[in-house]
């Protein structure tokens, strides 16, 4: 997996980076500097104003609204986050809850209607 820098008159590829040297700041900005430099780029506003990547859902009032994220701790393939979210009704969001009393050290089978896999 590489990332790659493309020119902005052509879209050639004008520079490719290895995912392992990518997740390295530092060195990902060394590299990119050089880009800079040898575009003789000057500095300026962002051409794509920054915005969230990513919304939640829409949902219905009273919803159980997630966002999950997860990243792995080892490896170049593990360094980005990978996110999901999950919508669920009050219905069933009332339908994770244990019956009866909790305690601790207590647990409790979850709906597998509403949670498939677990």
């Amino acid at each position: 997996m590489h990332v790659y820098i493309l020119a902005p008159a052509d879209g050639e590829v004008i520079e490719s980076i290895d995912i392992g040297t990518a997740t390295q700041p530092e060195k990902l900005r060394a590299r990119l500097s050089a880009v800079v430099e040898k575009l003789k780029t000057s500095g300026g506003a962002p051409v794509v104003k920054p915005a969230p990547q990513s919304r939640p859902p829409r949902s219905e009032p009273n919803s159980l609204v997630l966002h999950v994220a997860a990243r792995a701790s080892e490896g170049t393939w593990n360094e980005f986050p990978v996110e999901s979210w999950i919508v669920l009704s009050r219905a069933e969001a009332a339908r994770l809850l244990p019956v009866g009393d909790v305690a601790v050290g207590k647990s409790w089978e979850l709906d597998t209607e509403i949670t498939p896999g677990s």
